[in-house]
């Protein structure tokens, strides 16, 4: 079993009881009823715990002693005398879980050694899968250890490992294993001034307007044969570049409230939605929500977002930017009110692509600090390849603790292919990650963070529990695992403004998750817009040390969101 990620020790149990603290009436919990036979080890079968086993693998030398004094009443441990390789551990028999649904797990230790605990997965295609989540400190003092994850596809049981992996003791008792239910937000009022086009002011819809720049030609039309009544048509003939769009008038939104924004569209080509904030220094914001297949058919798309501090009022353009018809209708956005946070601000470092620059140049820096990055790595043609990783080398940093996530085979743009070929890219990387490493990665980042609707099913489908797009903003609670934003680190973009994303993750309680690439020096910057110097991170991890920020893993984030 591989090394595991930094602990979140705490963090769900104290963002829960955080909830019902403040009294939050539109959301629902399940009562916390302990999935585990026998959690705290005082019912024997014999000479072990009834329903718990013993395990372990490599080469080393473990003693298991059974009972022991526990948290309370009895406990069990397992020492290791002698240690090269492999682990050893107590745990329970496997307990009926839900594919899909989330499960907070806590347990009680005392170990004069750093410990890890793994979620073992078993799916119904009789294989495993398996979910770090986290380390304990040795202390030699009985210490709690909490946190959450989600039951992958497929899942139909699980136990927790909490392993010893070097010489020394590990003393475990009074376990537990909850399901907890997603939180439950009622509706609010659309606030989309004639949200289905029915009202007309003129030869316009009312509240509507047209807008379009750049090198195109591009004809509006009202009203036409909508998704139920109206709707409204753009047709562009001949495009270079830019966009076209029809938008409401802007309408005032509270800076960091939550919104759920929803319309139809039907197309003959891929489209894209952007909301537009207006703030309060005069200033505009823009934000990316995602992307819609071209399919000539009416289809619905869905998103949540949070307003930033300083937004005042707001407008969506749902654009075209290629020659094709777009018709949009039936928009909606709701008001769910001050958005979930965690219990405080986090970031993670996610690294695009492998490149061998970041493990020479990039990781240094960050292990100096004791902060572990997802490194998402493309796996076909680049093992071989100086500029990127090796396939030792990617597996020395996953055993160093960093996460590894997919970035499919060949990163190819998943929208311009194939439904086959994109699931091939999909499931493909996961399987060759799988072979390279002994366990199929949870993470997924989307190359050119290019997805739709049926892209996010794919990935969904193969196996992963959550994705980055390149959609700009933060992550809270309540945020979709598939669709998570991130912002990204490009060499145009100041020190200041990294500090000011940092500052406001940490002001709001939200998740920010940064995107980088290369770590180099490179000769021609405005032509390398996606490499950094390695300076900007050092500059970076020493601000966010210097605020104290909490620091997770892409996969440890995921495991934070209430699903």
């Amino acid at each position: 079993m591989r090394k595991l990620k930094s602990s979140n020790s705490f963090f769900f149990l104290i963002f829960f009881v955080s909830l019902f603290l403040l009294g939050l009436p539109k959301n629902s919990f399940a009562a916390a009823t302990n999935l585990i036979v026998n959690p705290s080890l005082e019912t024997a079968n014999g000479v072990l715990p009834a329903n718990w086993s013993q395990g372990q693998w490599g080469t080393l030398s473990a003693m298991f002693a059974y009972p022991v004094a526990g948290h309370t009443g009895n406990g069990a441990k397992v020492t290791l005398s002698s240690y090269s390789s492999g682990d050893a551990k107590w745990y329970f028999d496997d307990v009926p879980v839900t594919a899909g649904k989330q499960y907070l797990f806590s347990d009680w230790s005392n170990s004069n050694v750093s410990s890890a605990i793994t979620v073992r997965v078993h799916l119904a295609s009789g294989t495993d899968q398996y979910i770090d989540l986290g380390t304990i400190n040795g202390s030699n003092t009985w210490q709690q250890f909490s946190n959450a994850f989600t039951a992958p596809v497929g899942a139909v049981s699980v136990t927790v490992f909490h392993v010893i992996a070097k010489t020394g003791a590990l003393t475990v008792d009074d376990y537990s294993l909850t399901e907890v239910a997603p939180i439950v937000i009622t509706p609010t009022t659309n606030l989309v001034p004639n949200p289905s086009f029915e009202t007309a002011s003129g030869n316009l819809p009312m509240s509507w307007l047209q807008g379009q720049w750049g090198t195109l030609s591009a004809a509006f039309a009202y009203p036409v044969t909508g998704h139920t009544g109206k709707g409204a048509k753009i047709t562009v003939s001949s495009y270079t570049n830019g966009d076209a769009k029809w938008y409401f008038s802007e309408i005032p939104v509270t800076a960091g409230d939550l919104y759920v924004f929803s319309d139809w569209s039907n197309s003959s080509v891929g489209t894209s939605l952007t909301v537009q904030f207006h703030l309060a220094d005069g200033t505009y914001q823009y934000l990316g929500l995602g992307s819609v297949a071209g399919t000539n058919a009416w289809k619905q798309f869905n998103t949540s977002f949070v307003a930033p501090v300083g937004a005042t009022s707001m407008t969506i353009f749902h654009v075209i930017k290629s020659k094709g018809t777009l018709m949009v209708d039936d928009y909606s956005l709701l008001d769910k009110g001050a958005a979930p946070k965690f219990s405080e601000g986090m970031i993670s470092f996610t690294f695009d692509d492998g490149y061998e620059n970041i493990f020479t140049s990039g990781l240094p820096i960050l292990d100096k600090a004791g902060i572990k990055s997802t490194q998402a790595i493309i796996t076909t043609g680049t093992f071989t390849d100086p500029d990127y990783m090796t396939a030792a080398q990617v597996k020395t940093i996953a055993a160093n603790g960093h996460e590894i996530a997919s970035h499919t085979r060949t990163h190819s743009d998943l929208l311009m292919l194939t439904a086959a070929k994109a699931k091939t890219e999909i499931t493909g990387s996961r399987s060759d990650l799988a072979t390279l490493l002994g366990i199929a990665p949870n993470s997924f980042m989307y190359p050119l963070g290019s997805y739709n609707d049926a892209i996010v099913s794919l990935v969904k489908g193969a196996g992963y529990t959550g994705a980055r797009t390149t959609d700009t903003g933060y992550n809270t609670p309540s945020s979709d695992p598939y669709t998570l934003r991130s912002q990204g680190v490009n060499n145009d973009v100041s020190i200041s403004t990294i500090k000011s994303w940092i500052y406001t993750a940490i002001a709001n309680k939200t998740w920010l998750i940064l995107t980088l690439h290369e770590q180099a020096v490179l000769p021609n910057i405005p032509a390398n817009l996606y490499s950094n110097d390695p300076a900007i991170l050092q500059q970076i991890v020493d601000y966010v040390k210097l605020k104290n920020m909490k620091t997770v893993t892409f996969g440890q984030g995921v495991s934070m969101l209430a699903k």
